[in-house]
């Protein structure tokens, strides 16, 4: 049986008294955490576990109203920053190749883990306009064959937008070595479709176009998807994407400050893999 990693256990443990001991007040949350643990499958993974903890500060109380409780941050268009860190163990056998003679020949293990954190920060200005900014940094292990390879590395990225509409956002991305505005551009929306009773509709999408991709990629990617809120507190989605990857998915809440997620996807544009997860997260 695979042992959580203590930082886990204590992040599951916090969340779960945290949301017992606490309610959101007035109908309203500033502050959440979360934790979530994810697996791969595959016939060439034989191990793989993946733990992820984050916290989410808010600039301003986010009010409930009568939004779906995991929508309320979005369609009160809140000031947000945010901290994550993760911890993953990956192993995986593959047929090994002779440096000698470039053959095949027994299989070999490798095996990665690494870790990572990160923050983000997103804002608002008139209401209107949208600018979101992120940093990370992972610090990584690969041992295969008997030997070890190590490495670091740091990534930023931001995105502006605009908010149209009511519960409507436009953005774009870029990131370190893809200029705004460059040769490759994408576009990304969300909007979510309020109904009676709590019900609710979110759309997403994504369009992205590379004018430097090999001539043995596709120089466009896109991916939807969306989720039906059957009450304020329970909902059903998934995305589709150009590679017909996809991801199933549904979130939970218990009450106003304790949620479950669980997410399923299943990736076919090279090899199998089947990824599951399971996420908690509690507001006050």
């Amino acid at each position: 049986m695979t042992k959580l990693p203590l930082f886990l256990f204590v992040s599951l443990s916090g969340v779960a008294t945290i949301a017992g001991a606490q309610s959101v007040s007035g109908n309203s949350y500033q502050f959440e955490l979360g934790a979530t643990y994810s697996t791969s499958d595959a016939d060439f993974i034989t191990e793989s576990n993946n733990y992820s903890v984050d916290g989410t500060y808010y600039f301003a109380p986010v009010q409930l109203k009568d939004n779906p409780y995991a929508e309320a941050a979005f369609m009160e268009r809140a000031g947000f920053v945010s901290l994550g860190g993760g911890y993953g163990e990956n192993e995986t056998r593959t047929a090994c190749v002779s440096a000698a003679s470039g053959a095949g020949r027994t299989s070999c293990r490798t095996r990665q883990e690494g870790s990572s954190a990160g923050v983000t920060t997103g804002f608002y200005v008139a209401d209107i306009f949208y600018f979101e900014g992120s940093y990370s940094y992972s610090d990584n292990e690969n041992k295969y064959n008997g030997r070890t390879f190590s490495s670091n590395n740091d990534y930023w990225s931001a995105a502006i937008g605009i908010a149209p509409m009511e519960n409507m956002l436009l953005t774009t991305s870029f990131a370190e070595g893809n200029d705004l505005f460059g040769d490759n551009y994408n576009i990304s929306g969300k909007y979510v479709i309020p109904f009676a009773s709590g019900q609710a509709v979110n759309l997403e999408a994504s369009y992205a176009y590379y004018k430097d991709a090999p001539d043995i990629a596709d120089d466009d990617d896109w991916i939807v998807g969306g989720d039906y809120y059957f009450s304020r507190a329970f909902s059903v989605g998934g995305t589709f994407n150009s590679s017909d990857n996809y991801t199933l998915r549904s979130r939970y809440f218990f009450n106003q400050a304790l949620s479950l997620d669980v997410e399923y996807s299943e990736q076919s544009s090279v090899v199998d893999i089947d990824t599951y997860s399971v996420g908690l997260s509690a507001r006050f």
